[in-house]
């Protein structure tokens, strides 16, 4: 059932056995689990059932690190929370993901791959995947073919792309019908309140921008609220511990982990007739069930010392990148990208009229992107060039804080110092240096414009980012190294525990949902278990 924070009365108090705090990817599957079960839930949502801009104001914060995306965009605070702008792009991670690597500092967790395998059975249900098969030969049957890459070193891996991301609606009814979980819009939690030695949670402060509090006990917590928002909320909740909860030994917040993304690299295909659709994430989202990129295999990871690395292939047309091709792209993004609300709230309608003139203006190169992007026609290609994202090394010192100024709730704002190490900018390099080396053996083409070397220095101007934010409460069962033990526990707390990406320890090279997915229903059956 939905209820709306606005209506509760105030200064009421709530109780259930389970409350859960988000309700994105990570909390709606856990409250599934949950229904007819005996355990009474409370799912808490900040926003409601659309993107409301004075809601997601309440994300904003300082970046003092790495240029970012301003924090209250790219995070949708309302129901379905991650998956409202999540592309649906499907993968576990690989099994050298969880592998405590030499060449790799804080890497490794508590588990390996095969611990989440039946988990990820489950997740690719939950995603409404088609099938778990990551075998590229399967491309093959769409009309999409890999490249005949002769290097054991490079491989073609599969992505499986969701046919119904978004989680907000695709179970919403189930939640509206669910007699035991109770689902509250518009529910802020802004402090985390416990016994005085801080080893039990005893309920939650909830507040809504109307000015309404109240307050939810349960026998357990559940914070699933993301990589920012969790490290917000524990180090916030400083009422008995000065530092914040579960925060003993300084880590929550820090290991900030994101993707790095950057173009770099130009393939030259040495048969015009060679397709690389299969690659081009522009192609396959719109036109296929599956997507792929090249990586490196994990004993090529293992022999280079480097991160794990994936590469696309993206088509350029002509006219792309005119005035009027970028302008074409920046409205599209702003329509199809609505949960990104700065298109929204910080764009005046002097963005739409600037954009649509350059649009009309330069109708020549419009027209031969709009004509690229639709029918693919080869006479319009100018260029194929590789998307290189890496996996993110863990490094302490790239991490989430809080500010003095606080939101409209309350609750302190965040700064995010987001930082990366010359061990990304080496793994990129290196792979681009290898898939090089592979393609002129295989005799497909080779690559120019590779990353230069002499970059080390600082990253480009044009650094990008996949809005995977990650590892600010890492999972160790060390205290000293993680925040949350291999179940998920917050350290030192016996009824608190976290969901999602903030728990990882390494970031791999995936789209982080499907192990988000995997990590929570894991988490859903010990609560299970536990309250029984």
């Amino acid at each position: 059932m939905f209820f709306d924070a606005l209506q509760v009365p105030q200064d009421s108090l709530l109780q259930c056995d389970v409350c859960i705090i988000g309700a994105g990817a990570a909390g709606i599957a856990i409250a599934r689990e949950l229904i007819e079960t005996r355990h009474k839930v409370i799912l808490l949502e900040s926003g409601g059932f659309e993107m409301d801009a004075e809601v997601q104001y309440l994300n904003a914060g300082e970046i003092v690190g790495l240029r970012y995306m301003p924090l209250h965009t790219g995070r949708s605070r309302y129901f379905g929370g991650g998956t409202n702008c999540w592309g649906g792009w499907c993968r576990p991670f690989d099994a050298t993901d969880f592998e405590k690597r030499d060449w790799v500092p804080h890497s490794g967790w508590p588990f390996g791959r095969s611990t989440l395998d039946p988990y990820y059975e489950r997740a690719h249900k939950l995603c409404s995947i088609r099938a778990n098969d990551y075998d590229p030969k399967a491309a093959a049957g769409l009309g999409l073919q890999p490249l005949p890459i002769e290097d054991p070193r490079v491989i073609t891996q599969v992505c499986r792309i969701s046919d119904e991301p978004r989680f907000g609606r695709t179970y919403r009814d189930e939640m509206r019908a669910a007699t035991n979980i109770d689902t509250y819009l518009n529910a802020n939690v802004v402090e985390i309140e416990t016994v005085d030695s801080a080893r039990e949670i005893t309920g939650l402060k909830v507040a809504t921008l109307g000015g309404k509090h109240f307050r939810v006990a349960a026998k357990a917590y559940v914070l699933a609220a993301g990589g920012i928002e969790n490290p917000r909320l524990l180090l916030a909740s400083n009422r008995v511990q000065k530092a914040g909860l579960g925060n003993d030994f300084d880590l929550v917040g820090r290991f900030f982990m994101e993707h790095p993304c950057l173009h770099a690299g130009e393939i030259v295909l040495n048969d015009r007739a060679t397709t690389t659709n299969l690659y081009d994430p522009h192609y396959t989202f719109f036109n296929s069930p599956i997507g792929a990129h090249l990586a490196l295999s994990g004993d090529a990871q293992r022999v280079e010392r480097v991160l794990n690395f994936r590469t696309w292939i993206v088509t350029f047309y002509r006219g792309e990148e005119s005035r009027g091709g970028e302008s074409l792209k920046n409205l599209y993004r702003a329509i199809r990208k609505r949960s990104l609300p700065d298109h929204f709230m910080d764009c005046s309608g002097s963005f739409w009229i600037k954009n649509f003139g350059n649009i009309a203006l330069d109708f020549p190169n419009t027209t031969a992107v709009v004509l690229g992007r639709l029918f693919r026609p080869k006479w319009l290609v100018k260029k194929l060039m590789f998307t290189n994202q890496t996996e993110p090394a863990p490094n302490p010192n790239s991490r989430v804080t809080l500010t003095g100024e606080k939101d409209k709730v309350g609750l302190n704002r965040v700064r995010l110092d987001w930082r990366l190490t010359q061990l990304e900018k080496y793994s990129i390099r290196r792979a681009q240096e290898i898939i090089h080396e592979a393609l002129e053996k295989s005799g497909v083409g080779r690559v120019e414009n590779q990353m230069s070397s002499e970059a080390d220095a600082i990253w480009p101007e044009d650094l990008g980012w996949e809005w995977h934010q990650m590892g600010t409460t890492r999972m160790q069962d060390d205290p000293k190294r993680g925040v949350v033990d291999s179940d998920c526990k917050v350290h030192g707390i016996s009824n608190l525990f976290i969901a999602g990406s903030s728990v990882f320890p390494t970031g791999g090279n995936s789209p982080p949902t499907l192990t988000i997915l995997a990590l929570a229903l894991r988490l859903a059956d010990h609560i299970k278990a536990t309250l029984q």
